[in-house]
């Protein structure tokens, strides 16, 4: 692998990591990448476990359907 390609991959990863940490904190502007859910799952429950002290708290996140804007499905 080329050296290009090692710092492509690295910077993939770096901006992956901005946004999911972002996401955790509320302040990401745009929707997060579907393949980035279950790693903004897991430190949700991390952050989960530490405020409550359930060291086993397991987060579930169920995905509904959007509703349209000022209306009912």
């Amino acid at each position: 692998m080329s050296a290009t390609e090692n710092t492509r991959i690295y910077l993939a990863n770096q901006l992956d990591e901005i946004q999911v940490s972002m996401a955790s904190r509320g302040q990401l502007d745009e929707f997060l990448e579907p393949r980035l859910w279950e790693e903004l799952r897991v430190r949700l429950q991390e952050l989960y476990r530490k405020a409550t002290g359930e060291p086993m708290a397991v987060l579930a996140v169920e995905d509904a359907p959007r509703q349209a804007e000022g209306g009912e499905e």
